[in-house]
C-alpha cells in the first residue's frame, strides 16, 4: 500500500515538473501603416536549430494570438507571417512560469523593391483558403511515406484505414503538382511515395462541383495538393519488392513514375499467391475514381484481386495512370486498370456422432474454382479558356468477367447401416458484367459579380448477364430418405439506364442578394428477364431560392 502511495506521489511530482517547464506566448499582430489588426496571419514557433515547428495558429479578427505549453527547456523562435507582407524573426528567451507577452508586431507589405533574403521559411503559411506546410519544419525517418509526414502536420490525422482528416473534415482526394494519381484515392500516394520528394503540402476546399461557393464550408471536404521537389518535377523514380517462401509461395509488386513538367506518367503493378491484394478494396475501388460517378459498387466493385472466397488466391494486377496539361487551359487524364485473380480452395470434413444406440458418421469433400479478369477505365477532361468558364467531362469505363465452378461429395453411415447416403453436387456459372458512366459540367460567370449558369448531366449504364448451371444427385439407402437427381439451368439479364440533368441559373439584384432558379430531370430505368419486369422512374423538379454573395 505504502509503495503504491509512493509510486502516485513520484508520478505526480513529474507532471508538475513538466509542466512548471513551458510558458505561453502571446501578442497581436498588425499592419504597419495603417495599425489595423491582421487577421489569418500566421504565427509559427520553431526549433531555433533545426526550424522543425514547435506549435502554430492563426491570428483572430482582433489580430491577437496565443500559444501555449510552449517548453522552456529548448532554443526557439518565432515566425510571423502573411502573404503580401515581409516575415518576422524573432529569437524568443523563454522563461518557466512567466507568459512572455510579445505585444503588438508591425508587419510592413512588400515592395517591388524589397530584395529577398535566403533563410528559414514558415512552416505554415495561408494564401487565402489554402494553408500550405513547408515539410523542412516536419522530420521524418529516412524512407519515410508521405502518410508518415502527413502524420506530423498539425490538425491533420491519419486514420487506421487509411483515410486522412484535416481539423475533422474528410479528404475527397490527394493531387501531386496539382494532377490526379490514380484517382481519388489518397491512400495509394500517402502509402507508395516517399515523404522525402515533397517540398510542401497544400490544404483547401474542394469546390470543384461548387463554384460559387453555394455550400457551406462545414460541408465542404478537403483536399491536399502535394507539391515536389523542383529537382523532382524532372525524374523518374520508384520502388519496387520482391519476395518467396516455402510451398513456392511468392509475392512481387512495385510503382514507377515518370514526372516532365507538364507531363505525369506512373505504373503501378503487383503478383502475389498469398491471398491479399497488397491494397485494401476501399483503396483500389476508388483508385480508377470510379467512385465519384455516385454508381456505387456496380462500376467497380473494389478488389485488386479477390474476393477471399478462402483457399489459395493467385493475383495478378496492373495499372497506369497519364496526366498532360496542354498549356493553362487543357487539363487531361486517363487511368487503365486490369485484374486477374484464380482462387482455389479444396477442403475435407469428417464428423463422427454418438447418438442413442448407434453412431453416425458423415464424409463430405467440397472443391472450389473461381476466376475472374477486370477491366476498368477511367478519365477526365477539363477546359479552362478563361476565368469566365470551365468544361468538365469525366468518362468511366468497367468490364468484368467471372467463371465459378464448385464441386462437393457427401457420404453417410452409421455402425447399423454402413451406407445411408450418398450426394454429389456440381454448380458452375458464368458473369458478364460490364458498365459505363459519364458527369459533364458546363460552368460560365456571368457579368455581373455572383451571376452564372451552371449545367450538370450524368448518365449510367449497366448490364449483367449471369448463367448458372446446377446438377446435384441424390442416392438413398434407407427407406425413409427417397433418392432424387436435379438438374437446373438459369439465366439472368439485367439492364440498368440511370441518366440525370440539372440547370442551374444565378442572378444578381440591387439589393445585393442573389437569386436562382434550379432545374432537375431524373431518368430511371431497369430491365430483365426471368421473374424481372420493367421498372420506369421519372422525376423532375424547379426550384427557386435566394442567397446573399460572399
Amino acid at each position: 500500500m505504502l509503495k503504491s502511495i509512493f509510486s502516485l506521489l513520484l508520478a505526480f511530482i513529474c507532471l508538475q515538473a513538466l509542466g512548471q517547464n513551458k510558458t505561453t506566448v502571446k501578442g497581436i499582430v498588425a499592419d504597419s501603416a495603417s495599425k489595423a489588426p491582421m487577421e489569418f496571419a500566421t504565427v509559427a514557433v520553431v526549433n531555433a536549430k533545426d526550424t522543425s515547428l514547435v506549435s502554430y495558429t492563426l491570428t483572430d479578427k482582433n489580430g491577437t494570438f496565443k500559444l501555449s505549453g510552449i517548453a522552456v527547456d529548448k532554443p526557439v523562435k518565432i515566425i510571423i507571417s502573411f502573404v503580401g507582407y515581409n516575415t518576422i524573426r524573432q529569437n524568443l528567451h523563454l522563461q518557466k512560469e512567466l507568459i512572455t507577452d510579445l505585444k503588438t508586431i508591425y508587419l510592413s507589405g512588400n515592395t517591388l523593391m524589397d530584395v529577398i533574403i535566403s533563410g528559414e521559411r514558415s512552416p505554415v503559411t495561408v494564401k487565402k483558403d489554402t494553408i500550405e506546410f513547408n515539410t523542412e519544419a516536419f522530420k521524418t525517418r529516412p524512407n519515410a511515406v508521405v502518410e508518415e509526414l502527413l502524420k506530423k502536420l498539425p490538425g491533420v490525422q491519419v486514420n487506421v484505414d487509411g483515410s486522412i482528416l484535416v481539423n475533422g473534415k474528410s479528404i475527397s482526394k490527394l493531387l501531386i503538382d496539382g494532377k490526379q494519381f490514380f484517382g481519388d484515392d489518397p491512400k495509394v500516394a500517402t502509402k507508395n511515395l516517399d515523404a522525402d520528394l515533397v517540398a510542401k503540402i497544400q490544404v483547401y476546399d474542394d469546390r470543384e462541383n461548387d463554384p460559387d461557393h453555394l455550400v457551406s464550408n462545414s460541408e465542404v471536404s478537403k483536399i491536399i495538393n502535394l507539391k515536389l521537389k523542383s529537382k523532382i518535377k524532372k525524374s523518374t523514380l520508384g520502388k519496387v519488392y520482391a519476395g518467396g517462401g516455402s510451398r513456392d509461395r511468392y509475392e512481387a509488386g512495385g510503382i514507377l513514375s515518370n514526372f516532365r513538367d507538364t507531363l505525369q506518367v506512373s505504373l503501378i503493378g503487383l503478383a502475389n499467391n498469398l491471398n491479399r491484394t497488397g491494397f485494401s478494396g476501399q483503396e483500389l475501388y476508388t483508385m480508377g475514381g470510379f467512385d465519384r460517378s455516385g454508381g456505387g459498387g456496380q462500376i467497380y466493385d473494389g478488389t485488386f484481386g479477390g474476393r477471399g472466397y478462402g483457399g489459395i488466391e493467385s493475383v495478378a494486377s496492373g495499372g497506369v495512370n497519364i496526366n498532360n496539361n496542354y498549356g493553362k487551359k487543357l487539363k487531361l487524364n486517363l487511368t487503365y486498370f486490369f485484374t486477374h485473380s484464380d482462387n482455389l480452395y479444396n477442403g475435407t470434413n469428417y464428423i463422427e456422432q454418438t447418438v442413442a444406440n448407434t453412431t453416425l458418421i458423415n464424409n463430405s469433400r467440397n472443391m472450389s474454382n473461381n476466376k475472374s479478369n477486370k477491366h476498368a477505365i477511367g478519365g477526365l477532361v477539363e477546359w479552362v479558356p478563361d476565368t469566365m468558364m470551365r468544361i468538365r467531362y469525366e468518362p468511366k469505363l468497367n468490364l468484368n468477367y467471372q467463371n465459378n465452378r464448385n464441386e462437393n461429395s457427401n457420404s453417410s453411415s452409421n455402425s447399423l447401416l454402413p451406407r445411408l447416403s450418398e450426394s454429389a453436387g456440381l454448380n458452375t456459372s458464368n458473369a458478364n458484367n460490364s458498365g459505363f458512366s459519364h458527369n459533364f459540367m458546363y460552368y460560365r460567370r456571368l457579368k455581373k459579380k455572383g451571376e452564372s449558369i451552371n449545367i450538370t448531366h450524368s448518365l449510367q449504364l449497366n448490364s449483367n448477364n449471369n448463367e448458372d448451371f446446377n446438377k446435384f444427385r441424390l442416392e438413398s439407402f434407407s427407406t425413409e430418405v427417397r433418392s432424387e437427381t436435379q438438374d437446373r439451368f438459369r439465366e439472368s439479364l439485367e439492364q440498368i439506364q440511370f441518366r440525370g440533368f440539372v440547370c442551374n441559373l444565378q442572378l444578381s439584384l440591387k439589393q445585393k442578394t442573389n437569386i436562382g432558379a434550379e432545374f432537375r430531370n431524373t431518368i430511371f430505368q431497369q430491365y430483365g428477364s426471368g421473374k424481372y419486369i420493367r421498372i420506369q422512374s421519372v422525376y423532375n423538379a424547379l426550384r427557386f431560392f435566394s442567397y446573399q454573395p460572399k
